[in-house]
């Protein structure tokens, strides 16, 4: 999550006003916390060695990996279906290229992403 600090001064006085938002693939809590119009908040689960990893990223609908669009750490998106329709999840090699709380896990069809975990 990201925020963003405004500061200005006016003579002797100075304000600041912050906004903090998330960015694709980033965690979120409600649609409105995503900086991109076209994300919504959506919860992902994993079930991983008898034990589920839940949380939810900014993210949107997708056709294809060309639909989705890079992380801020790089990262290329991917294209996938996990029982919630198509949407971009982040890329990824190792659970350290992901935010705090996912990790990186293989895909059946090759490269890996970023999920909760």
């Amino acid at each position: 999550m990201r925020t963003l600090g405004i500061c200005f001064g006016l003579m002797m006085a100075s304000g600041c006003i912050v906004t903090t938002g998330s960015d694709t693939y980033e965690s979120c809590d409600f649609d409105s916390d995503c900086n991109d119009l076209v994300d919504s908040c959506v919860s992902v689960s994993v079930d991983s060695g008898g034990v589920t990893f839940s949380n939810a990223i900014c993210t949107s609908g997708c056709t294809d990996d060309l639909a989705c669009p890079v992380s801020n750490n790089g990262n290329a998106g991917i294209c996938e279906n996990l029982d919630r329709g198509f949407l971009c999840y982040e890329s990824c090699s190792f659970d350290f290229d992901c935010d705090p709380g996912f990790a990186c896990y293989p895909l059946d069809v090759g490269g890996s992403i970023c999920l909760p975990g």
